[in-house]
């Protein structure tokens, strides 16, 4: 009897030994523990009631799907090459955020007046250019020269997103000046202007063109800011991550290049202040 009584008094010694394995292990098993609850909250979205909320939040902080038109082009000079790499992007993104983003912050009446100096804006400087080859044209037609069919060491096909209606002419602008430079170089290669009048011309136009696409990009700016002071206190900035920005340069073929020039703001503008931090450098055009 003593030895059946031992044997039935062993069992419950072996459930007390493995309590005591269990708080001795108890502070390595501490570890594992959280690392399984960490486990499963990171799990949780993919499995659990919660997976909605963050894919929520990734669908309104990720990209808007937009609609843009894709423009080809091949430019031969290397101004108008120039100018493309420079400025286009420039001018489109200004375009966009006059056409689509002001629209969501500013009353009609306001973006039609808006539509109006962009109108104005790009008018004028397609009459710079169109005055220009009109001149050239009889230049060359008094000398008995062609206008057309001068070739290129490095034309340069180009491809462009169109965001906004007004995107193509803007790029329509670039194009008629690679056409412009063609004609100026036909002229100078023919002996029928001097190379001062070959390298003024160019450039003149190359700077109307450029300060088109700092005068959209500072228009874009201004009404933004008009927008915000009327009521609008979390506007963003539209500059930010795009070419408009103030803190990034253009990169063109992996390099950096220079700030833009600021340009002289338009006269119907001038009731709209810009703060002092708006400011950028001069770019000196090369």
């Amino acid at each position: 009897m003593a030895d059946e009584s031992t044997q039935v008094a062993k069992p419950p010694k072996a459930p007390k030994a493995t309590s005591k394995a269990l708080k001795s292990d108890a502070p390595t098993t501490t570890q594992p523990a959280a690392v399984a609850s960490s486990n499963e909250a990171s799990a949780a979205p993919a499995n659990g009631a919660n997976g909605p909320r963050p894919a929520r939040k990734g669908r309104q902080g990720g990209p808007r799907s937009q609609a843009f038109l894709t423009y080809t082009a091949t430019l031969n000079s290397f101004h108008a090459q120039t100018v493309f790499s420079r400025s286009f992007t420039v001018g489109d993104e200004a375009l966009y955020t006059l056409s689509v983003i002001l629209r969501v912050l500013a009353p009609e009446s306001e973006c039609t007046k808006v539509d109006e100096l962009v109108n104005q804006q790009l008018s004028a400087t397609q009459k710079v250019i169109s005055d220009e080859a009109a001149r050239l044209e009889k230049l060359a037609e008094s000398f008995g020269v062609s206008g057309t069919g001068m070739s290129y060491s490095a034309p340069l096909s180009v491809s462009a997103k169109l965001t906004s209606p007004r995107a193509a002419s803007w790029i329509n602008l670039i194009r008629d000046y690679d056409q412009l430079v063609e004609k100026f170089d036909i002229l100078w290669l023919s002996h029928v202007i001097s190379d001062s009048e070959h390298s003024k011309g160019i450039f003149n136009v190359k700077r109307v063109l450029m300060r088109c696409a700092n005068d959209l990009r500072s228009l874009a700016i201004r009404s933004m800011a008009a927008a915000q002071r009327n009521g609008e206190h979390n506007v963003p900035d539209p500059r930010a991550g795009t070419a408009l920005s103030k803190d990034v340069a253009p990169v063109v073929n992996g390099e950096v290049q220079e700030a833009a020039p600021e340009p002289t703001q338009p006269a119907a503008l001038d009731a709209v202040e810009v703060p002092d931090t708006e400011a950028e450098p001069e770019e000196v055009i090369a």
